[in-house]
C-alpha cells in the first residue's frame, strides 16, 4: 500500500537542497511490512547545502562523467574529483508523464506512485556516476508536490540547482520503436559534419538504414521539447548525457546531428525525413524548419555568440505541453534573462488566467 514521504522543510537560509540517492537493489520490506518484488527501484532523501564553506573543488565540472553502463563483473571506476565534502550530483531533466500511468519506487522505506517516466530512476542506476555515489535532483521527489508554499519558493531555485549541477542528464524515456537506431542516426549525422561526409549521406540517403531519417527526427523533436516541465535549464554543454533505454548520446550530438547538419543540407535533411514518413504512413515529427532556426538560435546562446533571445522563447512556451498550464510561464524562468525571472513571483495558488496576465503585465 502507498503511504506519502515525510519531507522536512529545507534549510533555504543556509543553502540546502534535498537530493535523491538510489539505493542498491535490494528485499528489504518498506515500513509497513510490506515485502516488496526484487525489481523495485529503492531511494532516499538526503538533506545537502550548496554552499561555498561545502566545497573543496571547484574545478570538479571540467571533467566529464561517464554515463556508460557499469559491467556486472566489475566494480565502477573511482569517481574523478568530488565538489563538495558530501559528494556530488547531478539534475534529471524529463518530462512527467501521464498522471494515469504510474508505478511504484520506495523512497525513505515508503512505497510511493511515481509517473512511469521515473523509470529513468532503474536506468540511472546502471549508470556509472550513480553506482559511484553521485547524488540526483529530481523535482517531482525533491520538491514537497503537495506544499504549494515550497514549489512556489523551490521553482525560483531551479535556474540554480541546474546551472549547479555536475551534470544536466537529459532522460527521454525507455527504448522503443527503434530508438537505438534514431541515437546511431543522431551520432553519424553528427559526425559527417566533422569528417566532411555529410554530403555523402545525401547522395546515398539509404546507408543509414532504412526508416533512420523519420525516426532521427523523431528523437530531434523529443529532445527539443513537447514540454516545458523542465525548461528551467539550458541543457547547454556539448558533454551533456542524453539517455533513452540504455543509449547514450551528448548534447553536442544532438545538436550537431540536427543544428549543423540541417543547415549545412537542409533540403537532405527534410526531403529524407518526410519521405519516410510518408512511406511509412505516420504523420511528420513536426521538426520543421522553425525549430530548426530556434535550435540554431539556442546553440549560439549556449556558445555565448548571443545574449538569451526573449521572443523565441515565449514562442517555446506558447507550443510547448505542461503537466500545470502555469508552467508555460514558470518553466521558462530558467530559460529567459535573469532580470526578467527576477520580477517573476511563483504561485501556484493563482489562477491561469491570473498567472497569464501577472505574467504580460511585468
Amino acid at each position: 500500500m502507498a503511504s506519502p514521504i515525510v519531507y522536512r522543510p529545507p534549510r533555504r537560509s543556509s543553502g540546502e537542497i534535498r537530493l535523491v540517492r538510489i539505493l542498491a537493489p535490494n528485499n528489504l520490506p518498506d515500513k509497513a511490512g510490506n515485502q516488496p518484488p526484487s525489481d523495485l527501484v529503492h531511494c532516499q532523501l538526503e538533506y545537502v547545502r550548496l554552499i561555498y564553506s561545502e566545497l573543496i573543488s571547484p574545478t570538479g565540472t571540467a571533467t566529464p562523467l561517464d554515463w556508460k553502463d557499469t559491467s556486472n563483473d566489475a566494480p565502477p571506476a573511482a569517481f574523478p574529483e568530488w565538489r563538495y565534502t558530501w559528494g556530488d550530483f547531478v539534475a534529471l531533466s524529463y518530462t512527467w508523464g501521464d498522471a494515469a500511468h504510474t508505478r511504484d519506487i520506495v523512497v525513505d522505506g515508503c512505497r510511493v506512485p511515481v509517473r512511469s517516466n521515473l523509470a529513468a530512476l532503474r536506468a540511472l542506476w546502471e549508470k556509472q556516476p550513480v553506482q559511484q555515489g553521485v547524488l540526483i535532483w529530481i523535482d517531482a521527489l525533491c520538491i514537497n508536490q503537495g506544499d504549494v508554499h515550497e514549489r512556489n519558493e523551490e521553482v525560483k531555485r531551479m535556474r540554480a540547482i541546474y546551472k549547479i549541477a555536475r551534470d544536466v542528464v537529459v532522460w527521454l524515456g525507455e527504448e522503443e520503436d527503434d530508438s537505438q537506431m534514431a541515437m546511431k542516426t543522431i551520432r553519424v549525422l553528427a559526425n559527417s559534419c566533422e569528417d566532411g561526409t555529410d554530403q555523402g549521406l545525401g547522395d546515398a540517403p539509404d546507408m543509414l538504414g532504412a526508416g533512420a531519417w523519420g525516426l532521427s527526427a523523431s528523437c530531434h523533436q523529443a529532445v527539443l521539447g513537447p514540454s516545458v516541465d523542465h525548461a528551467g535549464n539550458r541543457h547547454g554543454k556539448q558533454q551533456t548525457p542524453v539517455l533513452c533505454g540504455d543509449e547514450v548520446v551528448r548534447w553536442g550530438h544532438i545538436y550537431h546531428g540536427i543544428s549543423t547538419f540541417g543547415t549545412k543540407q537542409i533540403d537532405i535533411f527534410f526531403s529524407n525525413t518526410e519521405r519516410e514518413c510518408r512511406e511509412a504512413g505516420v504523420p511528420y515529427s513536426g521538426l520543421n524548419r522553425n525549430k530548426l532556426t530556434h535550435l540554431w538560435m539556442e546553440g549560439n546562446v549556449q556558445t555565448g555568440r548571443s545574449p538569451p533571445q526573449f521572443m523565441p522563447m515565449l514562442d517555446l512556451g506558447r507550443k510547448s505541453l505542461a503537466t500545470d498550464l502555469r508552467d508555460k510561464v514558470y518553466g521558462l524562468m530558467g530559460l529567459i534573462p535573469p532580470e526578467v525571472a527576477a520580477m517573476i513571483e511563483p504561485d501556484y495558488d493563482l489562477s491561469l488566467s491570473s498567472v497569464y496576465i501577472s505574467f504580460a503585465t511585468t
